[in-house]
């Protein structure tokens, strides 16, 4: 997998990723190790490989556990929140949502605590993400609330050009929950 990322525009670490790979040195596993498996994880996402992205996205958050064992990190942190965002996405692919639910819910939990140093745009996609999990299982009023969360968080955050492209999508998808 590692060589040929880079023509996907994906950055790895090939020691680090060798590393997480093998499962050795998890001691001294360094925090790009845990990015080498996201981008992994990603990759497979994009290209419609769900089985693949859940085993690399799962893997990285065992990495990011093992680091955070040794120090607290923003970063790192981040890091676990976008991780539990890709193995929901990859239990989507998978049509499973409750537990796509789970891990977005997770990622929430994660956002809220304040330990990363992700913006508002990440709570938005990870509501929007959770009210359309939500919605698959039957959870309409549940749906709805979180549709209707990401939307006005997206509609908050004017100075982003990123909200902006989001907006979209999120009307879309509260109007779908309202018919």
């Amino acid at each position: 997998y590692v060589d040929s990322l880079g023509a996907f525009g994906v950055d790895v670490d090939r020691d680090a990723a060798d590393k997480g790979r093998e499962g050795r040195g998890f001691d001294d596993v360094h925090p790009s190790a845990a990015l080498a498996w996201h981008g992994l994880a990603s990759l497979h996402l994009k290209m419609g490989e769900f089985e693949r992205a859940l085993h690399e996205g799962e893997r990285c958050l065992h990495l990011v556990r093992v680091v955070l064992m040794r120090t607290e990190n923003d970063e790192v942190n981040g890091l676990r929140v976008t991780a539990r965002e890709c193995v929901g996405d990859a239990h989507l692919g998978l049509g499973r949502h409750d537990a796509a639910a789970e891990m977005f819910k997770e990622g929430l939990r994660e956002f809220k605590s304040g330990r990363c140093d992700s913006g508002p745009l990440v709570e938005a996609r990870l509501l929007r993400k959770l009210g359309r999990s939500s919605l698959k299982s039957g959870r309409t009023d549940e749906a709805r609330n979180h549709l209707e969360e990401s939307l006005r968080i997206l509609q908050s955050d004017k100075h982003s050009a990123r909200a902006g492209l989001e907006l979209p999508r999120a009307l879309s998808d509260v109007a779908e929950v309202h018919l």
